[in-house]
């Protein structure tokens, strides 16, 4: 009777755990790796499916931009081929003709100057540049203080 009922809560214990049961009654937490934010847009000639860009990729944009969402609610990436070679499919090396907006609560916005990068670099250029417009950004901010207002700078 005793080995009976042992093999019956095994069987259980298998059947909640390979239904995923048990994941129903756990908190759900968000995840920030299956799409990238609405805070963070891309534009131009290609599309965040064209950039493939892996779930490491879009979590680090997405944290990014939580991490960074008290100064800039908003984050603009146009992306476009660097020379007409560059229009077909997007591969690790393929150059990519980047512009770069953060815009603040305040409208105000911190550009960066067009460049040209390789897609396997996009997204570590995308946080460098988030870091030094946050740096760039409240430094200015502190220097005029609240008698006037910042309506874009260049990085």
């Amino acid at each position: 009777m005793l080995l009976f009922l042992l093999l019956l809560a095994a069987g259980g214990a298998l059947v909640l755990f390979r239904t995923d049961v048990v994941g129903f009654f756990k908190a759900s937490s968000p995840t920030y790796d299956k799409a990238l934010l609405p805070a963070v847009t891309v534009s131009g000639a290609y599309s965040v499916e064209d950039l493939r860009l892996s779930p490491a990729e879009i979590q680090k944009l997405n944290v990014s931009s939580l991490i960074h969402r008290d100064i800039f609610t908003g984050i603009g990436l146009t992306l476009n081929p660097a020379s007409k070679r560059a229009a077909g499919p997007v591969g690790s090396t393929t150059p990519l003709d980047l512009g770069l907006v953060f815009k603040t609560e305040e409208n105000s916005e911190v550009c960066c100057w067009p460049r040209t990068v390789k897609r396997r670099d996009l997204v570590p250029h995308v946080v460098r540049s988030l870091e030094r417009a946050k740096e760039l950004y409240t430094h200015y901010r502190k220097e005029i203080g609240d008698r006037r207002s910042i309506k874009r700078l260049y990085l």
